[in-house]
């Protein structure tokens, strides 16, 4: 898989933007047309991207029609759940898109305000004619809102079923498999002692007689990473002088390197580069002497410097039991856990004491608590004066008035999209701020900070996208009528939170058609690694860099995030503005060929999570549901509906349903069923697998030059 196969218009760009440049930087840029592996259980052969769809369009249907279980041997467990995800919210809109058009939509319909003046508050025109800030105060009609309010919740529920059942089945495959993280645990915060490793295999030794497991110790190599950190960035300055003097000497124009001991070819101005030359050769040999040194030091005292222990067991039985059971006594040492993926692990973590702990958590929380405090304040800006007749009056943006003067239409249609535009901008930045703040908690799995960042991300959209932009939006609409009259403002209010969902049908629209197509297209990543590769990357390390970077890994975390802020809308606004569901459907439909098209022709799997991500989505449709529900009843108590209070059961039916799902599936979905694996478990742990759960910074030792011989 390369990224000259990514799409036609990527192919188009990049041999537009290559055509330009001499042969030598052609042939560089398509060194990324080697296969790269995006699947990886570790025993198999590497699984490898199928082949690219030949035609235009062809893509669409063969991205629509991969099957789940050929996804799943292709692609992991990551994939098809969020595949699941996509496809099950795009059922949901449709179902409830069907059900309003037949139920809601002539209801709302036939009631109106529109005889009202075009000044008044309660005026209603457009899309606002089937929503119910047509109806009039204890309107019968709402009888209708609230029958289609009980079949949201049970579409819902039911779909919810549906993936958690299949969530469950496939876990349990899972934990089945031939994985490392099926055999290993992780146990960290252990009592140093004179013989740390010793009291370990013991202590196992004794739980498990039969098959003592192995012990992987976890070293402290910081030292040692931020020498190898150093040594690099010497090995990347003499290459780049290296490359300098190529370039200058007509001697050396075959490209070889400087040689630094025949300096009759460094005359003049060369002679301070022979120098450098010499310096950064000198650095580079006491750089690797000095990681020699530190290597003989942490293992002569292993004891003090090891910081945990990978247990890996020779039956998977035996992980899942172990897994699942109080071994130790004390819940602040010897903790044990799942161990995460080999290529998921964040070592960082392992070097940060128990103690600090809990203060990096509450840092982490109470720094995006602060963001998503601060940044309610340029979300509050573009909901009151996003608009263009207000921005020129703005000094610096006196120069829109001119488009005031164009046509009303183009006026009312920038000022429908230009919100919506400029709220994906800002919120494209979070997940990036979210994953940086997250790496500085103690937490030894990258699966689960990258969970954590969709949940954040997630809450954070909410409060932002729903909660701030309509209150906001909804206050600065009629804030010189409740000036007014302040005794009015939950009447106000009821009827325009409403009328807010013709905005989120433009953010939905803008989200789906622009935000997937500008991913698809990748047209930004192909020109920055374009740049590079032509004119910043001079040597050899730094192209192979680029090229090693050229394909990212799909980022499950935002994309879970970015797509259920859409359920969420469609959810909240089904009963009050129900044509935004046709707008769910749209951005449902195009991202599912998107997103499933990108997982299975473009991005590679850096690590395999097991689908860890679905159980936050669960949770985030219970609480959801719940919300929704609440807000209808403040909904039908401010319309003075009374028979609004038959939904008054319906929040404690889903949390009644949410708890028997989770009884159901939910321990069996972590753990896998040890009764299935003792009946299938019949081949022992590869001994790679202890490999495997070794510090990366034995492979770059591995590969470091002995410094006796430099």
């Amino acid at each position: 898989m390369d990224v000259s196969n990514w799409n036609d218009s990527s192919i188009c760009l990049l041999l537009s933007l290559c055509m330009v440049e001499r042969q030598s930087s052609r042939d560089i840029s398509f060194q990324v047309a080697c296969k790269l592996s995006i699947y990886n259980d570790y025993n198999d052969e590497p699984v490898y991207a199928p082949e690219q769809p030949k035609g235009i369009f062809t893509w669409l249907s063969q991205s629509w029609l991969y099957a789940e279980d050929k996804l799943i041997k292709t692609h992991g467990l990551d994939a098809v759940m969020f595949t699941r995800f996509m496809r099950s919210a795009l059922f949901i809109c449709c179902i409830l898109c069907l059900s309003s058009a037949t139920v809601l939509f002539p209801v709302y319909a036939t009631s109106g305000r529109h005889h009202l003046k075009s000044n008044d508050p309660l005026y209603t025109s457009g899309l606002e004619l089937i929503s119910m800030s047509n109806l009039q105060r204890n309107d019968p009609r709402m009888w209708a809102s609230m029958l289609f309010e009980y079949i949201v919740v049970f579409t819902v529920l039911f779909f919810l079923f549906l993936d958690y059942r299949a969530y469950y089945q496939y876990r349990i495959r899972y934990r089945a498999q031939e994985r490392p993280t099926n055999y290993a645990l992780l146990l960290v915060d252990i009592p140093t002692s004179d013989d740390t490793l010793e009291l370990v295999k013991e202590c196992f030794n004794r739980m498990f007689p039969q098959d003592s497991p192995f012990v992987v110790p976890v070293l402290n190599f910081a030292n040692i990473e931020k020498l190898h950190v150093e040594l690099e960035k010497f090995l990347n300055r003499k290459e780049r002088l290296e490359w300098r003097c190529s370039r200058d000497n007509p001697t050396n124009r075959g490209g070889e390197r400087c040689n630094t001991g025949t300096s009759h070819i460094f005359s003049g101005a060369n002679r301070s580069r022979l120098k450098k030359l010499q310096h950064f050769n000198e650095m580079i040999r006491e750089k690797k002497i000095q990681i020699a040194t530190e290597t003989r030091r942490a293992l002569k005292d292993s004891n003090a410097n090891t910081l945990a222990f990978f247990v890996i067991f020779f039956h998977k039985s035996q992980a899942a039991f172990a897994r699942q059971t109080c071994l130790f006594e004390k819940t602040t040492q010897w903790v044990i856990s799942s161990a995460p993926d080999p290529k998921g692990i964040h070592w960082d973590a392992f070097s940060w004491s128990l103690r600090s702990c809990w203060l990096r958590k509450c840092l982490s929380i109470a720094s995006i608590l602060v963001l998503i405090i601060f940044w309610t304040i340029p979300v509050t800006f573009v909901s009151s004066l996003a608009n263009i007749n207000t921005l020129s009056h703005v000094k610096a943006l006196t120069w829109l008035s001119f488009i005031t003067k164009i046509s009303p239409s183009v006026v009312a249609f920038l000022d429908g999209i230009l919100p919506a535009v400029i709220l994906v901008v800002l919120f494209s930045l979070v997940p990036w701020i979210l994953d940086k703040i997250l790496l500085r908690r103690r937490d030894f799995s990258l699966v689960h900070i990258q969970s954590q960042v969709q949940l954040w991300y997630t809450v954070f959209l909410v409060v932002q996208v729903f909660f701030v932009y309509t209150i906001g939006g909804s206050i600065f609409g009629n804030l010189q009528a409740m000036i007014q009259n302040p005794s009015n403002i939950p009447n106000l209010l009821s009827e325009s939170i409403p009328k807010q969902g013709l905005f989120y049908m433009n953010f939905i629209l803008i989200q789906g058609l622009v935000g997937f197509s500008i991913s698809l297209l990748l047209i930004g990543r192909l020109f920055v690694r374009w740049f590079k590769l032509h004119w910043t990357a001079k040597t050899e390390r730094e192209k192979d860099q680029i090229i090693a970077n050229a394909i990212h890994a799909f980022p499950y975390s935002s994309h879970y995030g970015s797509a259920f802020i859409i359920v969420f809308l469609c959810l909240m606004y089904s009963v009050m503005s129900p044509f935004i569901l046709f707008f769910g459907c749209i951005y449902f439909v195009w991202g599912l060929c998107v997103t499933k098209y990108q997982l299975i022709y473009v991005n590679v799997s850096l690590y395999e999570a097991g689908g860890v991500h679905f159980p936050t989505v669960f949770y985030s449709y219970v609480i959801t549901l719940v919300l929704q529900q609440l807000v209808m009843m403040a909904v039908f108590g401010i319309n003075q509906f009374g028979p609004g209070f038959l939904i008054f059961p319906l929040p404690f039916l889903t949390l009644l349903y949410a708890k028997w799902v989770l009884g159901r599936f939910g321990t069996v979905s972590e753990h896998g069923a040890v009764i299935t694996l003792v009946d299938k478990d019949d081949s022992s742990v590869p001994v790679t697998y202890s490999e495997l759960y070794k510090h990366p910074i034995w492979t770059l030792l591995n590969e470091t030059e002995d410094p006796s011989t430099v």
